[in-house]
C-alpha cells in the first residue's frame, strides 16, 4: 500500500469512528476530534487483513467494553459496515 493510500485509509477510519461509532458521545459534546485516534491502527490492521464486517464489529465492541467500560448499540454495526466498505490496497 502506497503512503498516500495508507494515510487516506487512516483518516477515513478516524472519521468513521467519530461520526458513526462514537460510543462516549465525543462529537455531541464538541470534544476533541482525535479522541479515538489510539484505535485507528488496530482497525487499519484488521482492514488490511480483509476481515469481515462481523470481525470489525466484534473488535469495536471489545474496545468499548474493555477499554471504555461501556456497551455499544447499532452505532457499532453501522461503523463496522462503513469500515468494511473502505477501499484497502
Amino acid at each position: 500500500m502506497e503512503e498516500n493510500e495508507a494515510r487516506a485509509l487512516y483518516e477515513d477510519v478516524g472519521r468513521i469512528l467519530l461520526e458513526l461509532w462514537d460510543p462516549i458521545g465525543v462529537r455531541e459534546m464538541g470534544g476533541p476530534s482525535d479522541e479515538y485516534d489510539s484505535h485507528r491502527a488496530s482497525l487499519v490492521r484488521l482492514l488490511l487483513k480483509r476481515v469481515g464486517e462481523e470481525a470489525i464489529a466484534a473488535h469495536l465492541r471489545d474496545l468499548a467494553e474493555t477499554q471504555m467500560g461501556i456497551s455499544t448499540g447499532a452505532d457499532t454495526d453501522a461503523a463496522a459496515r462503513a469500515l468494511s466498505l473502505l477501499r484497502v490496497g
